[in-house]
């Protein structure tokens, strides 16, 4: 996440799912982000998928989950 760069987007709690994709190849990653209206959104998404294609793992499909809402809950210890 660019606002805290100190954490990844998985110790983050962004990162609901990744499992195979249901229409083919590949993987489809759910996230969700941090509320709503995050203006970093669209960027996480592509980077997640960008990495997860660079290292072999593509083609990578990425589902926004808005519901149920992120808390700090999911923030790794």
């Amino acid at each position: 996440d660019p606002e805290v760069p100190a954490l990844s987007v998985r110790d983050l709690g962004i990162v609901r799912d990744v499992r195979a994709a249901a229409d083919g190849p590949g993987l489809e990653v759910v996230l969700t982000p941090t509320y709503s209206g995050c203006p970093a959104t669209e960027l996480i998404s592509d980077s997640v998928r960008e990495a997860l294609e660079a290292a072999g793992h593509g083609p990578v499909q990425v589902t926004l989950q808005r519901a149920p809402a992120w808390t700090t809950d999911w923030i790794s210890a």
